[in-house]
């Protein structure tokens, strides 16, 4: 439901979410892209929903007007932005969103007390309750340094962290200026249509009934629920025969992206799930784990991410 792309500044990630947009036809020039740059000074959903004002008119927040004109244009797809969204905690400002997002049957905004609405100037233009279309994608991104906010799980539970690795300029360079190939706008219902549906096999539940139980015995406040292993089986489903990219690799992304993402804590929380030796020998639950399940995938993007979280421990004391 929701994409969140991190990495260091200057990497592409607004420019990577724009060109996904524009490959699906939602443009800045059509109404059907809209970038939000997040605040530092946003405290709670205001910013993003809107208020009363002491007039009796009712005040629009950032994305209140592009939800409007998403539900009322459901045959096409929009696409909406929040930029470097941890400037500000997502928690304070995103997390009635993000809630609102997970009501398959009607998922609905409410923008204030459904009893002021006849009272208010603009009630009609701006009703109570409006609905989150089905044609909406959301994305986020954010900068990995010492100026910004770290998730929480609430967030880090609904959504697909990407993180975007720089490379290198001489690759950059062949690439600069070759043409893009031309787009093709589509409707609602044929990109709807590239979407379906999938499961975990017993033996991944598995995995993840492991993972669990390492978490549990090692007094670790993080875990894999329902959502998260509902949501890792309908990625799985969702990759595209005919492309160098496979199920054992998803799910190895999968790993890093839904899973490690949340786990973080002191080296004593975490010294029997990963450890490092002195002769930087990787070790702990976690890769025993990942060994005993080979025959999913080589999880090598996973044994990274421990890796690099293994050397936070021992530099640090302390991984986020």
């Amino acid at each position: 439901p929701f994409v969140i792309l991190a990495g260091i500044s200057g990497t592409g990630k607004t420019r990577l979410v724009k060109l996904f947009a524009e490959a699906i036809g939602a443009t800045s020039s059509n109404g059907r892209f809209k970038l939000v740059p997040v605040r530092p000074d946003w405290s709670d959903s205001t910013d993003l929903f809107g208020h009363l004002d002491l007039n009796g008119n009712f005040v629009p927040g950032a994305i209140i007007d592009f939800v409007k004109k998403a539900e009322l244009d459901n045959g096409h797809p929009y696409f909406l932005c929040l930029d470097e969204m941890n400037l500000a905690r997502a928690e304070h400002y995103f997390a009635q969103f993000i809630s609102v997002l997970e009501k398959e049957d009607r998922p609905v905004i409410r923008l204030y007390n459904p009893s002021l609405e006849n009272r208010l100037y603009n009630g009609n233009k701006y009703p109570a309750e409006i609905t989150v279309g089905k044609n909406i994608l959301f994305a986020g991104t954010v900068n990995v340094d010492e100026s910004t906010y770290h998730f929480s799980d609430k967030i880090l539970d609904r959504a697909n962290v990407l993180t975007l690795c720089q490379r290198k300029f001489q690759e950059w360079k062949k690439r600069d200026g070759a043409p893009y190939p031309p787009v093709i706008e589509i409707g609602r219902g044929e990109f709807c249509g590239f979407c379906g549906t999938g499961g975990l096999t017993d033996r991944e539940l598995a995995l993840l009934d492991d993972l669990n139980e390492a978490f549990r015995s090692s007094g670790v406040p993080c875990g894999i629920g329902f959502r998260v292993a509902r949501q890792m089986g309908d990625y799985l489903g969702n990759i595209p025969g005919g492309y160098d990219f496979d199920r054992e690799e998803g799910l190895d992304y999968q790993m890093v992206q839904r899973v490690l993402t949340k786990l973080r804590g002191s080296a004593r929380q975490l010294e029997s799930l990963i450890s490092l030796s002195d002769k930087g020998e990787l070790g702990g639950k976690l890769i025993d784990i990942l060994n005993a399940y080979k025959d999913l995938s080589d999880f090598e993007k996973a044994g990274k991410a421990l890796a690099a979280k293994a050397q936070e421990l021992k530099l640090y004391d302390y991984t986020i």
